[in-house]
């Protein structure tokens, strides 16, 4: 009797354990992981895309969603959609999405690059203070040029600096910072004033200017020197220089801001005017008005381009002096920095706005900022600037800003 009310007892648990385990796991039943559809195939970094399907946990953090292999902020999920955001740099690939360590894939996301803007060097507080990257510091940084390693120099204003930034961020001073009054020296033993525009040669010389219309030569080595003090030019004046560009042949070219023209510098020093009558106007032509210029920039094609500050308009001057129009811009106020790129694409700031016109002068478009002062990194389309006026461009076409209001210098990629 004992035998077999021990075997009727352990058949009695076996089978409430096995009851138990079924109602388990009905009651714990989910519809499979799949990926249906999605709510848009193609995008670009932050475009919010919805994954519809089955099996999708309702707790946000049990969810992942990756586009290409990249994870993906989940924003808003149910049982049968989840809201993500594409992430920077996704390239194009499948969407996939993983539940508690169960996986599936679903279509193909097409990536769109788009401009994203990030901080490249500059703390943001006033200061001189060189180092790694944001540790660093600038006061009223303004001017911007690349030299052929791909070092940035930056004319920082205030304290009649020369910085000089590494492809890593390292800023360091190369030139400037003596105090008194301007002078001639190496390095740091130079003094300059506030300065304003800068450029290369082919020999890699730096050629800087000041307010008061000195226009300094810096080697490769870091000596200084006076190239032009535009106090002592008979019959021209220098006040305010505030773009420079160097042509093919070595001739210098300085818009003179305060007089409506620009003047042409030739490898020995001698001076003549190349265009504007000096009056303040926006007549096309040779001489051709402007109107408070500011940045200069040689395009492929040999044309000096010239942000036309008070005219609200993008000229450019050919090899004979004869102004053109290439762009008026009715929304864009004060254009001040300019920059090209290997495809003739014209980049210019202004209105804390950076804006690109195309290389057939055809298209103008608003790549990054709003008109609203701000110092917000991220999508073009968000991101803000304070007072932004030089711009340079590297090898590999991204964009770099003097963000002078902010005292930062920021950079503009395709991501």
């Amino acid at each position: 009797m004992n035998h077999l009310l021990k075997k009727s007892i352990t058949y009695i648990i076996i089978a409430s354990i096995g009851c138990v385990f079924l109602s388990c796991s009905k009651s714990k039943t989910s519809p499979s992981l799949s990926i249906s559809s999605i709510s848009t195939n193609t995008g670009a970094y932050n475009t919010s895309v919805v994954i519809y399907g089955t099996g999708f946990s309702t707790v946000k953090s049990e969810d992942k969603v990756s586009f290409n292999g990249k994870q993906a902020t989940i924003t808003a999920a149910s049982g049968t959609s989840l809201t993500a955001t594409v992430p920077l740099g996704a390239g194009t690939g499948n969407v996939s999405v993983t539940v508690n360590g169960n996986s599936t894939i679903g279509p193909v996301f097409n990536y769109v690059l788009s401009y994203v803007v990030s901080t490249f060097a500059g703390n943001g507080t006033k200061g001189n203070q060189d180092g790694s990257a944001t540790n660093a510091s600038f006061y009223t940084p303004s001017g911007l040029a690349f030299d052929k390693a791909g070092n940035l120099f930056v004319t920082d204003e205030y304290y009649g600096l020369v910085r000089k930034i590494d492809p890593a961020g390292a800023v360091t001073t190369f030139a400037g910072g003596a105090g008194g009054p301007k002078k001639d020296g190496t390095g740091t033993s130079a003094s300059f004033g506030d300065l304003t525009a800068i450029t290369f040669d082919s020999s890699g010389n730096i050629f800087v200017s000041d307010y008061e219309g000195l226009i300094s030569k810096i080697t490769p080595g870091a000596v200084a020197t006076t190239f032009i003090n535009g106090e002592f030019v008979p019959g021209y004046s220098f006040e305010y220089p505030s773009g420079l560009a160097i042509d093919a042949s070595g001739n210098l070219y300085v818009s003179i801001y305060r007089m409506n023209q620009i003047h042409k510098i030739t490898p020995g020093g001698v001076v003549t005017n190349f265009a504007g009558s000096g009056a303040p106007g926006s007549l096309d032509g040779k001489p051709g008005n402007f109107w408070e210029p500011a940045g200069l920039v040689f395009d492929p094609s040999g044309l000096l381009c010239v942000a036309d500050f008070n005219n609200n308009k993008i000229r450019s001057v050919d090899l004979l002096g004869t102004v053109s129009t290439i762009a008026a811009f009715f929304h864009f106020n004060n254009p001040n920095g300019l920059a090209v790129d290997s495809k003739g694409n014209i980049y210019v700031s202004g209105n804390n706005e950076i804006v690109v016109i195309s290389a057939d002068h055809q298209h103008v478009n608003t790549i990054a900022g709003t008109v609203d002062a701000g110092s917000n990194n991220g999508d073009g389309k968000v991101a803000t600037f304070n007072n932004p006026t030089g711009l340079a461009v590297d090898a590999s076409g991204n964009i770099y800003v003097a963000d002078t209001g902010n005292n930062t210098i920021r950079k503009i990629a395709l991501q």
